[in-house]
């Protein structure tokens, strides 16, 4: 059974028609950027003196010569023209990526889905270690295309670049090495959150009930808030305030921390272990919790606003598009309300079947369009809800 864990929507103001790319169509130029290790190359040519390997085509033993490509075979160098065309992107695409954890392997995944006749379709993946908890998109670092961050079971983070269709190996890697040396987590990475004020800057939660604060160009720990007792379920940077980072945790407590100090500034009391936390303005954030309630709390008082059973089971995920929030839980529901101060009305409740739904996310150029991540993906066009307004 597949399970996706994770998913985000890549903006399309950072993708163009040949955005996806094979190792055929790198530059030469990129290819010389590859560092070549001097002793790697004497080594070889002790190798070849040894075994005589220069001369090894002028022998002339029948059937034990080898062939090489040559300008003439081209056609075997190059990709199928139907390939070339499949991953080429148009005004109507939009690129989700997906963390996909199966029976027997991991991967981030990336489809095509087309706004104008609906159609959704696999483009590649990248093969990981072990299965992924946590995806972030890192937009805009400087003399990088768009890059991905994923958090999994092991206690370092892998940032990969995402035009690359066949790297096997990360761009960078944040907390590797000895975990009892590493600065970095000491357990599984369970959230991200890219800054949106500063480019450099992301977040992570991890298991090890530590949060951290990380410098991308130096790849290295910038703070780290101790300040939780249980498993880190969230950080979120507020979109409104590049200071504050909130937090939420199993020990049924939300925080929000100033970054500049490395201080948690405000702690909540939450009735249940959170599993989900978004910023629904300077003042407000939204909880969705273990026990299937989602909640709103103002921060200026500590005061909750309103609360609805919103599952049966976990709510695990919920998305605030203008006044409009969906939410998604292991009960195989999503469910999507209009918020109107202290009473939230339910505009539509939907059975995705797709097995348990661990996460949802809007398209940050389609107001209308959501992903949820379950067994599968699932696409869900809130126009089609009666009464929905766009």
């Amino acid at each position: 059974m597949n399970v996706i864990s994770s998913l985000k929507w890549l903006s399309k103001s950072y993708t163009y028609t040949d955005f996806f790319q094979s190792y055929i169509h790198r530059t030469e130029e990129a290819a010389s950027d590859v560092d070549i290790d001097k002793e790697d190359v004497i080594e070889q040519e002790v190798i070849t003196d040894e075994f005589d390997l220069a001369n090894y085509d002028d022998e002339e033993i029948p059937g034990e010569q080898f062939f090489m490509l040559s300008n003439k075979d081209e056609k075997l160098l190059l990709e199928d023209p139907e390939e070339l065309e499949s991953r080429k992107l148009d005004g109507d695409d939009r690129v989700i990526v997906c963390g996909n954890s199966g029976e027997d392997c991991a991967s981030i995944d990336f489809f095509i889905y087309n706004t104008a006749y609906c159609g959704l379709e696999t483009c590649h993946s990248i093969l990981l270690g072990a299965f992924p908890l946590a995806l972030e998109i890192i937009p805009s670092l400087p003399n990088h295309a768009p890059l991905v961050a994923a958090g999994t079971y092991e206690s370092h983070i892998d940032i990969w670049n995402m035009r690359d269709i066949d790297r096997l190996e990360p761009t960078i890697t944040l907390g590797a090495g000895n975990r009892s040396q590493s600065n970095g987590h000491k357990d599984a990475v369970q959230c991200l959150s890219s800054s949106p004020h500063v480019a450099q800057l992301m977040a992570s939660g991890s298991a090890d009930s530590t949060a951290k604060v990380w410098d991308l160009n130096e790849a290295q720990v910038l703070n780290s808030f101790n300040h939780h007792t249980s498993n880190v379920q969230v950080v979120e940077f507020s979109p409104f305030d590049a200071a504050y980072l909130l937090t939420a945790s199993f020990d049924k407590k939300a925080s929000v921390c100033d970054v500049r100090v490395c201080k948690a500034k405000m702690n909540l009391k939450i009735e249940s272990e959170v599993e989900s936390a978004i910023w629904k303005d300077a003042h407000n954030i939204l909880l969705s919790m273990e026990n299937g309630v989602v909640a709103q709390y103002d921060l200026r008082n500590n005061e909750k606003i309103w609360q609805l059973q919103a599952h049966k089971k976990a709510c695990s995920s919920i998305q605030l598009i203008d006044d409009i929030m969906v939410t998604c839980g292991l009960d195989s529901k999503a469910k999507v309300y209009k918020l109107n101060g202290s009473n939230p009305t339910k505009l539509a409740s939907k059975n995705l079947n797709a097995g348990p739904l661990f996460n949802v996310t809007g398209s940050p150029d389609d107001k209308n369009l959501l992903g949820f991540g379950g067994e599968m993906l699932v696409i869900w066009d809130l126009e089609t809800i009666e009464g929905y307004e766009k």
